[in-house]
């Protein structure tokens, strides 16, 4: 009787390992975006415990004024600064992208705006300086990113930010092919696409070496931790502007690529998939982690070639530039950022996630997935 009770006992089969196969399979599905949060949660508590400092050789000035709407390149006092660090042999990097090109009204519109304001003014209309107002300021804004332009054609070593194009600049823009990047026709392929068409005004297109993008990507979570030195334009790849400022930094070196190695002159930089670096952030606590000046007193400041020979200064309007959520800041400023990016470059410090990690993190889940199911060979389809 024993023996008819083990016989009709029934043996394990397979639903029970093949449901249980299927949930884990779903798991290590659904466990790949919580591997990349943990990964990032693991990163961004790293780079809060940060003692590094950033490098000496950047010095940032804020040229932030009560006008928020102003451009930079709008700003009477950037010729004179320009001239000034460049005489003081300084590597200047304006981190806002310069304007497409006004051109000055044609001049019967002119002639006939003034016999306009001057009919007014026999009516004694309040208006009447209203006009000569409106033409006053757009002479004086033409005038100063006149100036402005000049100041960079003159300079010796003028890092400019690569401007989006659209179907309203185009005319005035070029895409500048001596800026970007030289490397085989699959370089293309690994680069992640910039999110507009870059350009420079025709006026500056030649006037520089070296120019960079200087918009930063974020990841899913909004919190930017990682840039591709290589960005693709339309069927060219162009640097970032950190990258573009190295190279000028290493006497005009020219960007390029050798398969997937970045190149800058004979120096090869190490860099992880799409060119990518995770950057090495300096903590906000204590002093200012880069040397900032204001831009009114280091004008009345008399800059000597010592102080400022060979150093890369970055120009932004800090209270007015588009911010972004960083590990150790909520509102970094761009002109920050790009400044860290440089100081991870200078100095060799920033952080690579290896290609491979991915697939490591997915071999291992799968791996403890068949682990488990060789523990249970007879587990029951209730039990799974």
């Amino acid at each position: 009787m024993h023996s008819n009770e083990l016989m009709n006992r029934r043996k394990p089969g397979l639903a029970g390992p093949l449901a249980l196969l299927l949930i884990l399979l779903a798991l290590v599905w659904a466990a790949g975006a919580r591997m990349m949060r943990l990964e990032y949660s693991f990163y961004d508590l790293f780079q809060q415990q940060q003692t590094s400092t950033a490098s000496d050789r950047i010095l940032v000035v804020d040229a932030s004024t009560p006008d928020a709407g102003r451009s930079l390149w709008d700003d009477p006092r950037l010729p004179g600064l320009i001239k000034q660090l460049d005489a003081a042999g300084a590597i200047i990097v304006p981190t806002e992208p310069p304007p497409a090109s006004t051109p000055m009204p044609d001049l019967r519109q002119l002639t006939k705006l003034l016999e306009l304001e001057q009919q007014r003014a026999r009516r004694n209309n309040k208006d009447v300086t209203a006009l000569s107002s409106q033409l006053a300021e757009f002479r004086k804004q033409f005038e100063n990113r006149a100036n402005s332009e000049a100041a960079v054609a003159k300079a010796r070593n003028v890092v400019l930010a690569l401007a989006p194009m659209n179907h309203t600049t185009a005319e005035f823009m070029l895409e500048c092919e001596n800026l970007a990047a030289t490397g085989p026709a699959g370089t293309l392929d690994t680069t992640p696409p910039a999110r507009e068409y870059l350009g420079l005004p025709a006026t500056l297109c030649g006037k520089t070496g070296h120019a960079g993008y200087s918009s930063f990507r974020p990841d899913p979570d909004g919190i930017v931790r990682e840039s591709s030195l290589l960005v693709r334009s339309k069927d060219r790849a162009v640097p970032t502007l950190a990258l573009a400022a190295l190279a000028a930094s290493l006497g005009d070196a020219p960007v390029s690529t050798k398969g997937q190695k970045l190149m800058i002159g004979e120096r090869s930089l190490s860099t992880g998939p799409g060119f990518g670096i995770l950057h090495r952030y300096y903590h906000q606590a204590g002093p200012a982690t880069f040397e900032t000046r204001d831009l009114d007193a280091l004008l009345t400041d008399k800059v000597t070639p010592d102080a400022f020979d060979g150093k890369i200064v970055l120009i932004g309007r800090l209270a007015h530039e588009t911010t972004y959520r960083t590990p150790v800041d909520s509102a970094m400023p761009g002109t920050l950022l790009v400044a860290t990016s440089l100081s991870n470059l200078l100095q060799g410090d920033y952080l690579l996630r290896p290609g491979w990690l991915p697939w490591a993190e997915l071999a291992l889940l799968i791996a403890l997935s068949v682990l488990l199911l060789l523990l249970t060979p007879e587990l029951s389809l209730n039990a799974a």
